[in-house]
């Protein structure tokens, strides 16, 4: 069966940053996104389950935080993400979902930032649970 889905999302993240100052020199930064994807795939139903597996692209807005920089201001993160994953539905309603792929992260509004190694494309694994109507 072919599957053609949206998928809104929120999303946590955290990390630690080398800023390029020298050795040791890291700040862990935290952030929050909400986003949309784009949900291509398949359909194979088990006996007392439904596997999906599906492709990805999608986009995101986020928020972030760290040492001297307040959660709610500039410069603001947005993603572009891609990639593919698999989703196991055992009750109604509700997924296991395990994804891998890609985000290219921009940093967009001005403001001051002390990040000069900031990641701008990384891969990216996602383990969690959906739940749908």
């Amino acid at each position: 069966n072919f599957v053609l889905r949206n998928c809104i999302f929120v999303q946590g993240e955290g990390s630690s940053i080398d800023i390029g100052k020298g050795n040791g020199n890291d700040i862990s930064v935290g952030g929050l996104e909400i986003g949309d994807k784009i949900l291509i795939g398949g359909r194979y139903n088990c006996p007392g389950f439904i596997v999906r597996s599906y492709g990805y692209m999608g986009a995101s807005f986020g928020l972030m935080g760290w040492d001297d920089h307040k959660f709610a201001s500039k410069p603001f993160m947005i993603s572009a993400k891609f990639g593919g994953g698999f989703e196991c539905q055992f009750v109604k309603g509700c997924a296991f979902v395990t994804e891998f792929g890609g985000v290219q992260r921009f940093l967009v509004g001005g403001g001051k930032t002390n990040i000069s190694n900031f990641p701008n494309h990384a891969p990216c694994l996602t383990i969690g649970y959906r739940t749908f109507r």
